[in-house]
């Protein structure tokens, strides 16, 4: 790794709750800076859950669990905080990388139950999709209209429970 795990967790966190901030200064914004953060959590989040099952020996996609959890962030947000056209066209676009990587992934979980002779690559075809729509459904409520001090209680609760 090019940074200590130590750092780049205060860089992820500490990024998270200056973005809170700015929110909190700036609230024209519909918390854009906070989803810019999230966002970037949720993506190191799903990197994590593809490598977890791949520690599994279960098929996995990092492209896939990222692509539908940034899919589902971008998609509530959009939907309840903020339906403008910026909002729309970065939800066009992380759904429009997403169906690739979706289309992607099928074809690469079908030729792994192909050369397997085995329907074991589609279960962790399903946990990998469905753990990145979870993923990026849980970190909704960090992008929403929730209070300051309610995302700050909840960031720290995730940095003592990520370490």
């Amino acid at each position: 790794m090019i940074i200590s795990s130590a750092l780049f967790d205060l860089i992820l966190f500490g990024g998270l709750l200056v973005a809170v901030g700015i929110d909190a200064v700036m609230p024209g914004w519909n918390g854009a800076a906070t989803l810019v953060a999230v966002a970037a959590a949720v993506y190191v989040a799903s990197t994590e859950l593809s490598f977890r099952v791949g520690q599994r020996k279960q098929w996995t996609q990092e492209a896939l669990s990222s692509g539908l959890a940034l899919s589902a962030l971008f998609f509530i947000y959009w939907w309840w905080a903020n339906p403008s056209d910026l909002a729309l066209l970065a939800l066009s676009i992380v759904l429009m990388m997403t169906a690739l990587m979706l289309t992607i992934a099928i074809i690469s979980c079908v030729n792994a139950m192909w050369n397997d002779k085995s329907g074991a690559p589609l279960a962790g075809f399903l946990i990998t999709a469905i753990g990145g729509i979870i993923l990026g459904s849980l970190a909704v409520p960090l992008t929403l209209g929730i209070g300051a001090i309610y995302k700050v209680i909840a960031i720290v609760i995730g940095a003592v429970i990520w370490k």
